[in-house]
C-alpha cells in the first residue's frame, strides 16, 4: 500500500511539472512542449499509463487480500482483469455513444465532401 500510494504521489508530481513548463510564459505554452519535447511528452504519456495499470493491479492485489471471502489468487486476479478489458473494449457501445459516434460523423463527413467538391479559385 506503501508503494502504491507513492506512485500515486510520484504520478501528481509529475502532472504537476508538466503543466508549469508547459505554460511558462518564456516557453510559450503548449507549443513548445509539443514542438521541442515530442518523445518525452509521448514517453511521459506512455509511463503515466503503464503506471496507472499497474496500480489498478495492485489495488485488486490489495483488495483480495482484505476480501477473505473470495478467495482468488494473483492468477485469478489476472484473468478477471483481462475478461473485464476485453469484455469493456469490444462491448457494444450505449445509445449515448452511438449517438455521438454517429453526430461526429455525419459533420466530418459533411465537411470532408464540401471540401473536396468546392474549390476556391482565385
Amino acid at each position: 500500500e506503501e508503494l502504491l500510494e507513492e506512485v500515486r504521489f510520484n504520478q501528481t508530481s509529475m502532472l504537476k511539472a508538466y503543466r508549469n513548463l508547459s505554460h511558462e510564459e518564456e516557453f510559450k505554452g503548449a507549443k513548445f512542449v509539443s514542438e521541442d519535447l515530442a518523445s518525452e511528452n509521448t514517453f511521459i504519456f506512455a509511463l503515466s499509463v503503464w503506471a496507472r495499470k499497474i496500480q489498478d493491479f495492485a489495488e485488486n492485489i490489495i483488495k483480495i487480500n482484505r476480501d477473505a471471502v473470495e478467495q482468488r489468487s494473483c492468477t485469478g486476479t489476472l484473468a478477471a482483469a483481462l475478461y473485464s478489458g476485453f469484455f469493456n473494449t469490444f462491448a457494444y457501445p450505449d445509445l449515448r455513444k452511438r449517438d455521438f459516434a454517429g453526430r461526429n460523423f455525419l459533420v466530418i463527413s459533411t465537411m470532408f465532401v464540401l471540401g473536396y467538391e468546392f474549390h476556391c479559385e482565385q
